[in-house]
């Protein structure tokens, strides 16, 4: 029996890896949720076996709190979410060698620093956008400024080169990457691939509308460009499973706007349209046969997905 440990359970993400894992495998494996919510706040907890309240990622107590958990449940599969997460998960590999770590040395920092995530995009090399220096911003124009260590889209906004003087100080100016602005559509793709194989499937999720930063109708579809961007970013990670990048467009072509070495709580817009990049993550790292949920093919036309809310009673 596979037992998985999922941190940072209070995301859509962590809740869509436990959605596919209990429909296709259902109760022959063991799912322990953890977060720093308690329980009755974190909706994952209803699909797991076990819930388990955590200090923050960014708390000293965090390794050995986690250290414990693996070692006392007897965890082989261990997903984390959060990019603090995936950060100290890069350490674990010597501690732990024989267990499954959705994770890297390397994915871990491009997690938490999105300024060398950048460099080593062009290194690919991938196209990407336009860095502009502090120096050089100008007051009228307008820029795409974003954290350098930040998760999803938090903090990321378009700012003039007024307000970025204005509102940002210049102790604080390095923790920022300042951009040239893309054109939209903006694409979020989920790119699966077993390095083992050379085999992979990249998906394309374009936004249509977003609410509150969440993604309500998309369309979904097949490029071969965009997928030649997947497979690159794939081989160079030696992935095994599914991550998700953002792409727009800038002068003409596609460039890379940030990279998640995990997938997104919008892969289950992908999943629904047919085809479950979550679950051929998990088959993939088990060594189980994965082509079953990948055989849809989704034309470059696309099909148009849309997302409503579900509630759920929980109880302290």
């Amino acid at each position: 029996m596979h037992k998985v440990l999922i941190t940072g359970t209070g995301t859509g993400t962590a809740f869509a890896l436990a959605t596919r894992l209990r429909a296709n495998w259902g109760s022959s494996i063991k799912i322990i949720a953890a977060d720093s919510n308690p329980e009755h706040l974190v909706t994952t907890s209803l699909l797991a076996d076990r819930f388990i309240q955590i200090p923050l990622a960014t708390s000293d107590k965090f390794d050995d709190v986690v250290y414990g958990i693996l070692e006392n449940e007897n965890i082989d599969t261990y997903v984390p979410i959060i990019n603090e997460e995936i950060n100290k998960s890069g350490k674990y590999f010597q501690r732990f060698p024989k267990m499954d770590i959705w994770s890297s040395p390397l994915s871990a920092r491009l997690a938490i620093d999105k300024a060398f995530a950048k460099t080593w995009l062009q290194s690919i090399p991938l196209p990407v956008p336009r860095k502009i220096s502090f120096d050089d911003v100008e007051l009228e124009r307008s820029y795409f400024v974003k954290p350098i260590n930040g998760f999803g889209s938090k903090g990321a906004q378009q700012l003039s080169g007024n307000e970025i003087i204005n509102q940002i100080p210049a102790q604080e100016i390095q923790q920022f990457l300042i951009e040239d602005l893309c054109e939209k559509p903006e694409i979020t793709v989920d790119s699966f691939y077993d390095i083992r194989k050379g085999f992979g499937k990249a998906v394309a999720r374009e936004r249509i509308e977003i609410k509150s930063g969440v993604c309500t109708k998309a369309r979904i579809f097949e490029d071969l460009v965009i997928s030649s961007y997947a497979e690159k970013i794939a081989v160079s990670l030696a992935q095994r499973g599914t991550i998700c990048f953002q792409i727009m467009r800038s002068h003409g072509e596609w460039v890379v706007t940030d990279i998640n070495l995990r997938p997104g709580a919008g892969t289950t817009m992908t999943v629904a349209a047919g085809v479950d990049v979550l679950a051929a993550a998990f088959a993939c790292r088990w060594n189980e046969p994965y082509s079953k949920f990948l055989e849809k093919k989704i034309s470059q036309n696309g099909v148009f997905v849309t997302r409503q809310y579900s509630e759920f009673l929980m109880t302290a």
